[in-house]
């Protein structure tokens, strides 16, 4: 929002700057053209008569998109037969994740919260329903959550007491990160391909 208002002032300040860039174009004693932003040499006789001003306009760059539509990420098999994928946390923790499209957020142990950057978003501690059975798990924020080249940001997460490393992983990645993706599983690559919708 700061940012817009502050070109939308420098807009209103400055209009021609932001519509078309100035240039003088002259042609030299050896009947060379030039094209500059910048007057050419007072010295030269007739400098004058001889400088037409043009108006250029100035097109934006393409947009780049910050991200590829597809990604490929590799995985490994964990000895109970899961899919894990390596991550990285808050751009500092290397995480084992066990690719879980049934688990509807992302579930971290307290072991790994404490390892990454503090949450603001503690909001409530609540019980979920497993597989296993219920267990207690407060609500939290992970700043960014990484898998190769792909990453997202403000991942909604549950914080438990259970520590997963004995079982092959240290969090489970679910549909907090992957809902905004269409995710494939291509076992004869092993690989998961995600794609943006």
């Amino acid at each position: 929002m700061a940012i817009g208002m502050v070109l939308l002032f420098y807009a209103w300040l400055c209009p021609g700057m932001l519509r078309a860039g100035e240039f003088y174009r002259w042609v030299d004693e050896n009947g060379v053209v030039h094209v500059s932003d910048a007057f050419p040499p007072e010295e030269k006789k007739g400098w004058k008569e001889s400088v037409k001003r043009v108006r250029v306009p100035v097109r934006a760059p393409e947009p780049v998109p910050w991200q590829a539509d597809e990604y490929r990420i590799p995985f490994y098999k964990a000895p109970g037969g899961g899919i894990i994928v390596q991550g990285i946390l808050d751009d500092t923790v290397s995480v084992n994740l066990l690719f879980d499209t049934g688990a509807s957020h992302m579930v971290i142990s307290e072991t790994l919260a404490s390892q990454l950057k503090p949450s603001s978003h503690d909001i409530r501690k609540i019980k979920v329903h497993t597989a296993g059975g219920s267990i207690e798990a407060r609500t939290s924020m992970i700043a960014k959550v990484a898998l190769g080249d792909v990453f997202k940001e403000n991942v909604p997460a549950l914080v438990t007491e259970r520590d997963t490393r004995a079982q092959g992983f240290d969090a489970i990645l679910g549909l907090s990160f992957l809902r905004d993706f269409k995710a494939t599983v291509d076992y004869q690559n092993s690989e998961i391909i995600l794609k943006r919708p």
